[in-house]
């Protein structure tokens, strides 16, 4: 195997890089993404990174003759085992990003969900942060996505929504 083939695998690893970068730089230019939380975009646009790193690297192996069968295998089985060790942080995760999106309650305003209330102080990927009389509770985001959220005062009066119940299903 010559060198030719060496560098055919190289152009086509950079092609596949160099897209996943064109692709985020075209979201980012036409302010696809601008009315998504920061956060949720940071997310999306390192996701679009490493996947493009992770695609082009396995047709860089398959290109200069390695079999790649096994490892897109290994790659199915142990994105499965871990999916299965972190369900419950991936819970929390998707819940957190469906929390920022749909925002059924701000910062500031006074909750009650299941057992918990106080004041929403962030709501982050993993948790939501409450402070009640100097304690601080930290609700994993999967419980405040499935159970029934009441807003006591909000801290945006003039959006009418907020001060109501709301249920996040």
């Amino acid at each position: 195997m010559g060198w030719e083939m060496y560098f055919k695998a190289f152009v086509i690893f950079a092609v596949i890089v160099g897209l996943g970068e064109l692709a985020r730089r075209l979201l980012v230019k036409f302010h696809i993404l601008d009315r998504v939380d920061e956060r949720i975009r940071r997310f999306l646009l390192k996701s679009i990174r490493v996947g493009s790193i992770v695609l082009g690297a396995i047709i860089f192996l398959g290109t200069i003759g390695i079999d790649i069968s096994a490892l897109v295998a290994g790659l199915g089985l142990t994105g499965f085992a871990i999916g299965l060790a972190l369900k419950d942080v991936i819970s929390n995760v998707i819940a957190g990003i469906m929390l920022i999106i749909y925002h059924p309650f701000a910062k500031g305003d006074l909750i009650d969900v299941k057992s918990f209330r106080g004041t929403v102080n962030s709501v982050d990927l993993r948790y939501t942060k409450l402070d009640n009389n100097g304690e601080r509770i930290f609700i994993p985001n999967s419980l405040m996505f499935k159970e029934t959220i009441t807003v006591l005062e909000s801290s945006h009066p003039s959006d009418a929504e907020s001060s109501e119940s709301t249920e996040s299903r």
